[in-house]
C-alpha cells in the first residue's frame, strides 16, 4: 500500500471517529417505529393497577399457564398523532379503529356483545425512552375483570364460543365491581341500548337509560341499573349503555 493510499484510509477513519463522537450516547442513525414492541400472541401477567397506566412492561409468560393479558395487535401510529402526555381524542380514535376488530375476534363476540361479557380491552403506548428511540406503536391487549383484580384468561381464543355462558357473562357485585356470573353477584348484564349522538352528558344518558333499559331486562328483575359510557369512550364514538337486572 502506498503512502498516499494510507493517507486516504487514515482520513476516512478519522472522519468515522469524528462522526461517531458527534452522536449522542445511545442515539441511532435510523429510528425504529417498533422499538420495544411486544409480539402479537404474547401473554402477560400484570395487575389491574398496571392496566391503568399508558405503558406496561411486564415480561411475556407461557400462555398455557396463568396470565391476565393477551396481546392481540400491534400497530404503528401515524406521526401526526402525539404519543406522549395525556392521550388525545385523535389517539383514542386511532386506538378504537385499530384495536376493535382484534379485540372482538379474540373475545369471540360482536362489539355490542362485548358489553355483556367479563372480558375487557386495554391498550398501551411505548415508554418515553422507547419514543425517544423512534417507537411509534400502540399495543392492544385483552383482559378479564374479576372483582378488584384481573382474572386469569382462557388458554385458547375465541374466549366466547356460541352463546354467552355464566363464566363469560358480566355481573356486578353489590359494590359494582365486575365479576363473572359464576361468582357471587348482585346484578347481571341483560342487554345493551344505544344512546343517540350529541354532546357528552351524564344527565342525557341517565334519562335515556331510564326509558330504554326496561325493554331489555327480564320480568324477574325487580330493579335495574345501567353502566354509562365514559367521556373518553364517548369521544371515540362509543354509544352503548349496558343494562343490568337483579333477578339472579
Amino acid at each position: 500500500m502506498t503512502r498516499s493510499t494510507w493517507s486516504v484510509v487514515a482520513t476516512a477513519i478519522a472522519m468515522l471517529i469524528t462522526t461517531a463522537a458527534a452522536l449522542p450516547a445511545g442515539a441511532s442513525q435510523s429510528a425504529d417505529p417498533l422499538a420495544g414492541a411486544p409480539g402479537v400472541g404474547e401473554c402477560r401477567a400484570y395487575t389491574i393497577e398496571d392496566r391503568e397506566g399508558m405503558h406496561e412492561s411486564s415480561p411475556a409468560v407461557d400462555c398455557a399457564g396463568p396470565h391476565t393479558a393477551l396481546v392481540v395487535a400491534v400497530e404503528i401510529v401515524p406521526k401526526r398523532i402525539k404519543l406522549t402526555g395525556k392521550p388525545s381524542a385523535r389517539l383514542q380514535r386511532f386506538v378504537s379503529r385499530t384495536c376493535k376488530d382484534p379485540w372482538n375476534a379474540a373475545i369471540g363476540a360482536s362489539h355490542r356483545q362485548t358489553h355483556l361479557v367479563v372480558y375487557t380491552a386495554s391498550w398501551f403506548a411505548p415508554s418515553k425512552a422507547q419514543v425517544k428511540a423512534g417507537a411509534r406503536w400502540i399495543r392492544c391487549d385483552v383482559n378479564a375483570y374479576d372483582d378488584r383484580e384481573l382474572g386469569n384468561l382462557p388458554v385458547t381464543t375465541p374466549f366466547v364460543s356460541g352463546g354467552i355462558d355464566p363464566g363469560d357473562r358480566r355481573c356486578l357485585t353489590r359494590k359494582r365491581n365486575v365479576v363473572p356470573c359464576t361468582s357471587s353477584h348482585t346484578w347481571i348484564s341483560r342487554g345493551v341500548v344505544t344512546a343517540p349522538d350529541g354532546r357528552y352528558s351524564v344527565a342525557r344518558q341517565d334519562a335515556f337509560a331510564k326509558r330504554r333499559c326496561p325493554k331489555v331486562i327480564k320480568r324477574a328483575d325487580r330493579r335495574f341499573l345501567w353502566w354509562r359510557v365514559s367521556e373518553a369512550s364517548w369521544k371515540s364514538g362509543e354509544r352503548h349503555i349496558t343494562c343490568y337486572g337483579n333477578g339472579g
